[in-house]
Order: structure tokens, then sequence, then C-alpha cells
């Protein structure tokens, strides 16, 4: 058994990719029922992971409790005194349970003082909590900490192609990621490709461990979970049909001015419906000047913002299909999900998501908005979209939160008893 404490502290309150990757592995981990003890430490006021523990435990108290039920017959007369012994020692092992799973909130709100706060805080906050292993999700670590340190590398954009990101990222990301490479006791990738280029670039003294991100293969399914869900969401958000969707963050590497350029070429020359638009379901990122001027000249382009989670199944399962144009991820999440709900999936060649998805997406040849073009025209194909959606849902299969919890928690109790041995 070790105790383990999370850096929750960089989870925006509209989170995408990395995240809700920290979401998703703070829920799973709750819902192993693993011996080991965790602290996240959150920023002031961020109640979110305390929400996350009381409900991943309330279902598993409500799973347990419903197990011993029936194991002991339900049909049984129950004496009302045995009712309430059994409430009092669901309620105990709830209280145990959430002792098991903390959250610290303690971290400045501020992005330049929650940094300050990692380097001079975190260490006080480990050595008081009697951590054995502290996991850094988001490329930073704290340098003065006495523990061992695992650290999630998601890309290596700030290296190979700086001119993606703002300047001041590209200098203090840098920095990240040469320090965690000689000093963490394990680097996280996301995935293979991610793992060759940290070994390629940055030559690092310990193991690099790839572990996927996952799908909530409930949440993102072809079925609604309600009848008229879908209709009202779409309502709500002022959608028509028909209709092509991006889901991402709005910045240079994403490659959306080519997305929109092979978008509006299939419709001047009439190679699709003329009733159809161009959806882009993110946030506002950098060096989108060019960007906003395209999509105002186009009444068929519309620019959603940032979307809700619970909306974005929805937003994919209505679609015509998925475009994501990205020139470099690390995991491409969207892409994962969009094989799992069924519907037709656009990447570049070359890319993480070309490599996830396989034969189950459609693939541009490069990112030019010519490639584009034509790959979302054989997309639109049914014949041959049937056959690749079908085995894009078995592609997702065989990702989940949970498997990627586990291996985070294997890799925990790996470094953590390493060093106690």
């Amino acid at each position: 058994m070790v105790k383990v404490s999370i850096d929750f502290c960089a989870t925006p309150m509209n989170p995408v990719g990395a995240g809700r990757y920290v979401l998703e592995l703070a829920s799973n981990l709750v819902g192993l029922k693993s011996e080991d003890d965790f602290v996240f430490i959150a920023k002031k006021g961020d109640s979110r992971v305390d929400e996350i523990i009381e409900y991943e435990l309330g279902k598993r108290n409500d799973e347990e409790a419903i197990t011993r039920i029936e194991g002991a017959g339900a049909s049984q007369e129950r004496n009302p005194r045995d009712n309430v012994r059994f409430r009092d020692l669901e309620l105990e092992k709830f209280n145990l349970a959430r002792r098991q799973f903390r959250c610290l909130q303690v971290s400045p709100n501020n992005t330049a003082l929650r940094l300050i706060y990692e380097q001079v805080g975190f260490p006080r906050v480990l050595s008081n909590e009697g951590i054995d292993v502290h996991h850094s999700p988001h490329y930073t670590m704290p340098v003065f900490a006495k523990v061992p340190i695992i650290v999630t590398i998601h890309d290596t954009t700030f290296i190979e192609n700086p001119q993606w990101h703002l300047r001041r990222k590209v200098l203090m990301f840098r920095k990240y990621l040469s320090y965690a490479a000689k000093h963490a006791s394990a680097i996280v990738a996301v995935s293979e490709v991610v793992k060759r280029n940290i070994e390629k670039l940055l030559n690092p003294k310990c193991e690099v461990v790839v572990i996927p991100h996952g799908v909530d293969l409930e949440t993102f399914n072809p079925s609604e979970s309600r009848p008229g869900l879908d209709e009202s969401v779409l309502k709500l958000l002022d959608i028509n049909e028909p209709y092509l969707l991006y889901v991402g963050t709005l910045e240079p590497r994403k490659n959306i001015e080519s997305l929109i350029e092979g978008f509006l070429q299939l419709k001047r020359c009439k190679k699709i419906d003329q009733d159809f638009k161009l959806i882009l379901a993110g946030r506002d990122g950098w060096k989108i000047s060019n960007l906003n001027s395209m999509i105002k000249e186009s009444r068929d382009v519309l620019k959603l913002g940032y979307v809700k989670e619970e909306y974005l199944p929805t937003l994919m399962r209505r679609s015509k299909g998925v475009i994501y144009p990205s020139l470099e991820e690390g995991f491409g999440l969207p892409a994962l999900e969009t094989l799992s709900v069924g519907v037709p999936l656009v990447v570049v060649k070359g890319s993480v998501m070309a490599g996830l998805a396989g034969r189950a997406s459609f693939c541009a040849q490069t990112g030019s908005s010519n490639d584009i073009a034509a790959a979302i025209e054989e997309a639109l194909d049914k014949i041959e979209s049937r056959q690749r959606i079908d085995l894009g849902k078995t592609v997702a299969q065989g990702y989940s939160w949970k498997k990627s919890a586990q291996l985070h928690l294997d890799l925990y109790r790996k470094v953590a008893l390493g060093m106690k041995s």
C-alpha cells in the first residue's frame, strides 16, 4: 500500500485535452477500489475533486450494497433493526473510504503564483502528508520535493515546433521538460510517438512509460442515453443538420484554416450538400486573427466556443463526420471519442490520430486544404464509411479510462516501492 499525491492545480475550469485527462484519472482511481491512499492538491475553492470522490464512492457503495442484498436473498424478510444496522455499516464504510481519498485546496488561483507555490509549498505539503510518490500530470514538477516524482509529458511540440506556441511558454516549458528528463523518477508518455520524441530530444535519465488515454464508452455511445436528448442539445446550441464537426482549441497547430478552405472548396464545387455547415467547437487559443476573419466571411462556418463535455457526445453523434486536421498531438482524445460514437473520422496521415485509428479513419495525405477536402469527400461515401465506422468502434473498445488509471496505479506502486527497497 502506498500514499500518492496528484497535482490537480493546472486543471482549468473548462478542461480540454490534458485537463480532461486529469479529471478522468482522478475519477477512475477512486473507482479502482485499491487500498492505496490518495491526496489531490488543488487550487483554493476548486471543489471538483471532492465532488468526484463523493460521487464515485457513493456509486461504489451502492453497487456493493446491491450485491450484498442480492447475495443474501432480496426476497427474505428483514427486521427493521437490521435495516438500520445495515445503513450504519454502509455509512461507516463510506466514511472510511472517504479518508482514503482527500483533496487539499491550498494552491493560489493565479497562474504565476500557482507555479511558485508548486516549488515552495508542494515540498512542505508532501513532507507533512507522508507521501510516497507524487504525480505531476502536466509537464512541471516540484524541484525541492524529497519524494520520487512521476511527470506526464503530453507532447514535445515546445521543442520541435516552437512557432506553434507563445514565446514565453516555449521558454518555460523547454526548461520544465529538460528538468523532468533529468530528475523525474519516471515519465508517463501518452503515446508511443511521444515516448520516441522524449527519448530522441530529451535523453531522459529515467524510464518512460506509455500510458494511453481512455474513452468513456457509455457516454460516447452511438445511441443517445435517453429519447430526445440529442434534439434538445442541438436546439440548445442552435445547430441545424447536416454539419461536419471540429472539436478542439482554435490555434495554429490545429490546422483549422486548411480545414475551412477544404470545406468551402467542396461547397463551391458542389461536391457536398449546400445545406452543410462546418461547426468549430472549442475555445480560442492564440494567433487566430486570420482564422476569425475567415469565419466571419463565411455563413457556412459556425464557431461555438467552448462546449461543455456533456454536449460533446451529441455533437459528434449527430454530425456527418468529425474532422481532426491537427498536424501534431500527443494523443488526440476527440479522435478516439469519434470512433466510439460511430461517425466517420478524418485525420492527417502520419499524425498520432492516424496511428491511433488506423484503417478506421479517412486520412488526408497531407494537411493541405486539397487533401483534406478529398478525405472529407471520401468519408461522406456511405458505403465506404460504414465499414470504417464498424472498425472504429472496435478500435475504441480497446481503450478505457479504467485501464489507464490501473496502469498509473501500477507505476505509482513500482516507483514508490522501488525507492523503499
